[in-house]
């Protein structure tokens, strides 16, 4: 867990959620390598009656996805993805330091994404 200085309720409550994941799902959990605490003040609160106006992730009239925020942004390939996706435009980032990170890591991906395409389609016009 990161910042668990002063948050020793967490550490327990998480210890405890993990206690029963073992015991209720019979499965291994290496996969699960990090916790990360949820804190409310890095994000900007927005209310039901703003969620619903501003359409992020579904329509007023009939709750579809179509036209929406979410709809217009997400290209991503996976169910992942998509999750995260979709938690970024519900709980949007108020930390300036912490949204300058993210647009490098999304503009450092692009990149890799567009050499990756430019490689691709040049071995294609080799064959």
């Amino acid at each position: 867990m990161e910042n668990i200085v002063g948050k020793e309720l967490a550490l327990t409550a998480a210890n405890g959620l993990l206690d029963y994941i073992k015991q209720t799902q019979k499965i291994e959990m290496e996969h699960i390598n990090v916790i990360k605490i949820y804190d409310i003040i890095k994000y900007m609160s927005l209310d039901i009656n703003a969620r619903r106006n501003l359409e992020l992730t579904e329509r007023m009239r009939d709750k579809g996805k179509k036209g929406t925020l979410l709809w217009v942004l997400d290209k991503t390939s996976t169910s992942m993805g998509g999750r995260m996706l979709r938690r970024w435009i519900s709980d949007p980032l108020i930390d300036v330091d912490e949204i300058n990170r993210k647009i490098r890591i999304c503009k450092r991906t692009k990149n890799k994404y567009d050499i990756k395409r430019r490689y691709n389609r040049k071995s294609k016009k080799d064959i």
